[in-house]
């Protein structure tokens, strides 16, 4: 279950860090 759940942060993080350079 940790594993999933850190995958799922990373992949939040990820996004949200692609988001905001994505926006100038």
């Amino acid at each position: 279950m940790k594993v999933y759940l850190a995958i799922v942060v990373l992949g939040l993080v990820s996004v949200v860090s692609g988001h905001s350079l994505i926006k100038p």
